[in-house]
């Protein structure tokens, strides 16, 4: 990806000149010199590199990979991650990292993004033990005493932290990092519909949220948007027929299919992504888990074709009761009333079919021919369920939403055409990164426009401004996403320059400005200085967000005033925009 490729020659550059290392002896206690040891781990979501100072201790720099995570979330991750392995190192025995340092993107004097400096745990990757090459299934040759082995440890970890409880759904307290984080959480399932699929489903989130049943509403939620809002979001009439008529029966299972003696909680720690690449284990003989940083059948190898069930769905069913052996021998032991209330919670999600709705809500990217809705089809029966697809799927509201699809395929399918032609030029050496990611803004024109795989990574970010180092802009996502008030032509990107100077202005960052002098210790004025930038972050997009929304009241005043004159764009130029956004033909 285009991105990627730019931020990875940053990452390079630091390595290759030393400033990574200097960097990191910064941080140590002792401000001992390291060295790298070997090349940069990558992961789909972040990059690693061990680092090893002179005293032997071996530290691990991870950074969010500039291609998976978007820049408008990557502090709030990092800062969420920091909170939840202090959180975990505290209230458990679970093997995870001790954080030595941490940062904000702000922060990072390398310009690399948000940074985590902790632990080098030793090891290798129960994947590689247990995987299948490219597969992340189980291969079928692992001894059930192997499995068992793992899954003990698994079960040992997941009651410890059944014991932690929340009064509330959202995110994590930041008692560490004090960073002023949404009170949504902050899933992979949101966080993907993002960064692939281009569409923003992360609003309309209730504060101080305290049922489960509301929440699993804004996450079926969330499904609709991306089928609503993505252009792609659909294969054909069919696809789009199925997905809006299965979706609809979800919806209407949620209240089934919540646990109502839990729905108010206490509220648990969820880790949304946690397979095998994130488990690791002493090595191939010995499988202890020395540290965490298993996979849901949702991906294509767990797909129904033709009605047939994938060739792991015994595999699969066989683990399960193993699984749940395990657990309840285990709960059985640690708990001292002998009460087994997690394992009762399991086999109620397995014998009411919950289990198949919070995989598919969970997820993402909904498609009714995945393992766990066809499980969920054959849970509530197959003339059940086909009956209400069919009364869903034949009404004049379905009608139109696949006619509105099948435009924006075709919409989509043209401007996908003219992205492929320019990574071709990128591939080959004909075009540079930057002048291709810049094709990206000027090719998406159409507002409805934006999709999967690295077209829609490039219309979910800010990449403009990201190469040259302006703060993020991303009001083009609303405007992608066909929001009223970003209809309005000509609509200001930015501040006036006026505006913005008020900002120093605020009494609040007086406030914060004056702590800061007085501040004695290193710590206390770093700490001080980032919690000054996030606050006029805030204010700047309060700030912003009042600006645009009067200047969109002001607009259509002129023009009922005016009686349809055109006003003059207030259109701020360049030269930075004119020298790399170079028109492309049409």
């Amino acid at each position: 990806m285009a991105e990627e490729t730019v931020w990875v020659k940053k990452v390079n550059t630091a390595r290759v000149d030393g400033r990574i290392c200097s960097w990191a002896s910064g941080f140590h206690p002792e401000k001992l010199p390291c060295r790298l040891d070997g090349g940069f781990l990558n992961g789909s979501y972040n990059v690693g590199q061990r680092i090893v100072f002179d005293d032997g201790t071996t530290w691990f720099l991870r950074l969010p990979r500039a291609s998976s995570i978007s820049p408008e979330h990557a502090d709030e991750k990092v800062a969420m991650e920091v909170e939840a392995l202090f959180l975990i190192r505290e209230k458990t025995s679970i093997p995870v990292p001790k954080i030595h340092a941490w940062g904000l993107a702000g922060e990072n004097q390398l310009d690399l993004g948000p940074f985590i400096l902790m632990d080098f745990i030793n090891g290798i990757c129960l994947h590689d033990v247990f995987g299948g090459g490219d597969s992340r299934l189980l291969k079928e040759e692992i001894s059930e005493a192997n499995i068992e082995y793992v899954y003990r440890q698994m079960a040992q970890f997941m009651l410890q932290l059944f014991k932690v409880d929340f009064n509330q759904i959202g995110s994590l307290p930041t008692l560490k990092t004090r960073f002023p984080a949404p009170g949504r959480p902050l899933t992979w399932k949101g966080h993907e519909i993002l960064r692939v699929g281009g569409v923003n489903a992360f609003g309309d989130w209730a504060h101080n949220l305290q049922s489960t049943r509301r929440y699993f509403e804004y996450i079926n939620k969330q499904d609709w948007q991306q089928l609503l809002l993505q252009p792609n979001s659909i294969a054909g009439p069919r696809s789009a027929r199925s997905r809006y008529a299965a979706l609809n029966i979800l919806k209407s299972l949620i209240p089934e299919l919540t646990n109502t003696p839990y729905d108010r909680g206490p509220f648990k720690l969820i880790c949304d992504d946690f397979g095998m690449a994130n488990v690791i284990v002493r090595s191939k003989d010995d499988l202890t888990i020395t540290g965490l940083l298993l996979d849901r059948p949702v991906n294509d190898e767990w797909d129904f074709e033709e009605g047939e069930a994938p060739k792991a769905t015994d595999r699969y069913f066989k683990c399960l009761e193993i699984f749940l052996r395990v657990l309840e021998e285990e709960e059985t032991r640690m708990t001292e009333s002998g009460r087994r209330e997690l394992t009762e919670l399991v086999k109620w999600s397995r014998d009411t079919g919950a289990m198949w709705l919070h995989m598919l809500l969970s997820s993402g990217f909904f498609d009714n021919l995945t393992f766990p809705c066809m499980q969920l089809r054959k849970h509530k029966g197959a003339k059940w369920w086909d009956e209400r697809m069919t009364d869903q799927g034949d009404t004049e509201e379905v009608e139109k939403f696949v006619a509105d699809k099948l435009k924006d395929l075709a919409a989509y399918d043209e401007i996908k055409d003219k992205v492929e032609h320019y990574k071709t030029l990128m591939d080959n050496e004909e075009m540079s990164a930057e002048d291709f990611i810049s094709t990206q803004i000027l090719t998406q024109k159409p507002k409805t426009v934006y999709g999967n795989d690295y077209l829609a990574n490039c219309s979910g970010v800010d990449v403009f401004n990201a190469l040259t180092g302006k703060p993020a802009d991303n009001t083009h996502i609303d405007y992608f996403q066909g929001y009223s008030q970003f209809h309005e032509h000509g609509l200001p990107r930015r501040l006036p320059i006026e505006e913005e100077q008020k900002i120093d202005a605020d009494p609040q960052l007086v406030t914060k400005a004056t702590e800061i002098r007085n501040a004695e210790s290193d710590d206390d004025i770093k700490r001080l200085k980032r919690d000054y930038n996030i606050l006029k972050r805030k204010i700047y997009a309060m700030m912003f967000q009042q600006f645009q929304s009067e200047w969109v009241q002001n607009q259509r005043d002129w023009t009922i005033l005016t009686r349809g004159r055109e006003r003059p764009d207030l259109v701020e130029e360049t030269a930075g925009k004119q020298a790399l956004c170079k028109l492309m033909p049409e």
